[in-house]
């Protein structure tokens, strides 16, 4: 028979729990930034529209800080070769993201050949061991988690 501190407890138990693991769950869709961008750009252009007085065009401001903090940039700028790097990493981490929501298998195979030197009847005594192995592994992506990793490195690529 229950107490009446036990079936208090058991249904505020059971709520509390409820609480808990629906904070463990996400219902929010990852998307990627929505940015409105012109097709035309409509501007006046600086210097009568020589393109060769727009090289520097921050000299014309006479200020140091400017010009230090421009060259600074250009240095440490990342190149084409760098950027294109980054994005192949993306897409490499967006593949192993993307390879954990389905199972795993892994296989090993081994074979050994050992003899002896021959004994008083010069019988020489030859063994061969082999072995293998397979592992099936899964991991269930029960709150999600996979799912939005795979999502995330999804929204990466595209950045």
């Amino acid at each position: 028979m229950k107490t009446a501190l036990e079936k208090k407890l058991l249904p505020c138990v059971s709520v509390a729990l409820s609480l808990l693991l629906s904070g463990c769950a996400t219902f929010a869709e990852l998307r990627p930034a929505d940015l409105r961008i012109a097709n035309v750009w409509h501007a006046t252009v600086p210097h009568g529209g020589k393109t060769s007085s727009l090289v520097s065009w921050w000299s014309t401001f006479n200020d140091p800080s400017l010009t230090s903090l421009i060259g600074y940039a250009e240095e440490e700028n990342p190149s084409l070769a760098s950027a294109a790097a980054d994005i192949e990493k993306a897409r490499a981490t967006l593949a192993s993201a993307r390879a954990s929501l389905f199972p795993g298998l892994d296989g090993s195979a081994s074979v050994t050949r050992s003899g002896t030197d021959g004994d008083a009847y010069n019988r020489i005594a030859a063994s061969t061991t082999s072995s293998g192995g397979l592992d099936a592994s899964w991991e269930i992506d029960l709150f999600g988690k996979t799912r939005q990793k795979s999502e995330a490195a999804q929204l990466r690529v595209h950045e």
